[in-house]
């Protein structure tokens, strides 16, 4: 008898029938070719340049010259130094032939016969006189008791109590005069000392002497000077004279 007979005559229920497990079915795998491909560019998109905000570079040039000038001001402070109340006066005189000399040194340097034989000088030197300008020129007399002296002008410097003179014209006891260029001729460039009070050349002291005799108005700057030009005037000159010059007139 069937197995179902007998269940249905005992009242059972019938068996479940024994069923098979469904199979699921999983989808076919695609293929790789069928993978969609992302373009290279997308993957691997340039970064965008950023943009400078408006006034950025008027603030870093102003920044870069307030730093510039702090840093200025800084080393003018370290390096500035107050200057004194009463700054010390510069007597230095500089060696200049066109430079005038200080007044302290101007004037009439004299030497008479009596001086001279008080320091044993050779007994031949007559009166002699060294004028110094304030123009930096001098004038040497030989004799300024003669009746017709002669007279060397030249150029001179002071400096730190020495002195140089250089003589440059000589006149003669007339109207002449010669210069370097001139033959058989001979111009002294002179080194010494000078004070206020005297002049030193060659172990001969001249002094600063008062001016009794007039000699510095007899040979004044409008003759007696160290560019004449042959047949000019002077320019402040009152006279008719022209320089003329001599052909070796001795001295």
């Amino acid at each position: 008898m069937d197995d179902d007979k007998i269940r249905e005559q005992l009242n059972l229920p019938p068996e479940n029938p024994v069923t098979e497990p469904e199979q699921v079915v999983q989808p076919a795998a695609q293929p790789l070719n069928n993978i969609e491909q992302v373009p290279m560019e997308s993957q691997y998109e340039e970064p965008k340049k950023r943009k400078l905000r408006k006034g950025t570079i008027p603030k870093l040039i102003l920044s870069v010259i307030l730093f510039v000038a702090g840093v200025s001001l800084i080393i003018w402070s370290i390096n500035y130094e107050e200057p004194e109340e009463n700054p010390p006066e510069n007597n230095t005189t500089v060696s200049d032939d066109n430079q005038t000399q200080p007044d302290a040194f101007v004037g009439l340097y004299y030497l008479s016969k009596e001086s001279a034989a008080a320091n044993s000088t050779e007994t031949d030197v007559t009166d002699e006189a060294y004028i110094l300008r304030a123009d930096g020129t001098f004038v040497y007399v030989k004799d300024t008791l003669a009746e017709h002296p002669t007279a060397k002008v030249g150029r001179y410097t002071i400096t730190n109590g020495n002195i140089t003179l250089e003589e440059v014209v000589s006149y003669g006891s007339d109207n002449c005069f010669y210069t370097p260029e001139d033959k058989d001729l001979v111009f002294n460039t002179y080194i010494g000392t000078i004070t206020e009070q005297e002049l030193v050349l060659n172990n001969i002291i001249y002094t600063n002497s008062y001016d009794s005799n007039n000699i510095q108005g007899r040979f004044n700057e409008t003759w007696y000077v160290v560019n004449p030009v042959d047949g000019a005037s002077p320019d402040n000159s009152t006279s008719v004279d022209q320089w003329t010059k001599c052909d070796n007139v001795e001295n």
